[in-house]
This record gives C-alpha cells, structure tokens and sequence, in this order.
C-alpha cells in the first residue's frame, strides 16, 4: 500500500477503533444510504449501470445483515423490533435488486434515513452531560 492510501485506511481503523457502539451504528446506517444513494444512481445513468446497482446493494444486504447478528437478543424488546425492521429491509432490497426500481431504492433509503435520524438523535442525547440537579431540602449542617 502506497502513502496515499494508507492515510484514508488509517484513518478509518482509527475511527473504527476509537467509537462507541452508537457511533458504530451511525456508521452502518450512513454506509447503507451511502450505497443505496449509489444504486439509485446508477439505475437513473442513460444507459442503466446495472452491474454497478447490484453490487452496491449487495453490500448493502451485508450491512443490513451485519447489523441484525450484532443485536443481543436478551436486551429486551428494541433488539427484537430492529430484527423485524431488518428482516422488512431485506426484503425490500431483494425485490428492489430484483426489479432494479430506483423508486423502490428511493423509498428505502427514506425508511433507513428515518431510522438513522433517531440514531444520530440518540448519540447526540449520550453526549449531554447530566446535571444532579440541587436538592429540594435545605441541609442544616450546623450543631
């Protein structure tokens, strides 16, 4: 590997390395519309890159997949319901590679934005500090 490639490759280890399981999930999200933004493309070029709209929804399905082994069943009811929004994802993104529908990619890529946006609400949440706020009773502490 040359400098020029190193740096970026290093620098995303680094990144990698260095976030919270939050910033992690950000990062997934962001590389699913990433993709998708990328497939839409190329099924919108005059002529079609069809090869290019699979590959990149391909990787897509991976994220996607990714992200649902990564879930721990025994946290309670979240991990179940974004098992189930990762299973409609799926399948949406069969049927949209199967048809090549820029317009179904779209309409995913709204849903995973969506989702995305509560994520990035969530980090942003995480990182306030938290004041204890003064308490109520007057403490006497002469004797």
């Amino acid at each position: 590997m040359n400098e020029s490639q190193t740096t970026p490759f290093q620098y995303r280890q680094t990144q990698f390395e260095t976030s919270t399981t939050l910033d992690l999930i950000l990062m997934a999200y962001d590389g699913l519309v990433t993709n998708l933004d990328q497939a839409v493309t190329a099924l919108q070029a005059d002529p079609k890159q069809v090869e290019v709209a699979t590959e990149k929804i391909i990787r897509a399905q991976h994220i996607v997949e990714a992200l649902d082994e990564g879930l721990d069943a025994d946290n309670g009811e979240l991990p179940e319901l974004l098992s189930k929004f990762y299973d409609f994802l799926r399948r949406g993104l069969i049927q949209a590679n199967l048809s090549k529908s820029a317009d179904e990619l779209q309409e995913i890529v709204k849903t995973i934005t969506q989702v995305r946006d509560y994520w990035q609400a969530s980090i942003e949440f995480a990182d306030q500090p938290t004041e204890i706020p003064p308490p109520d009773i007057p403490i006497n502490i002469s004797r």
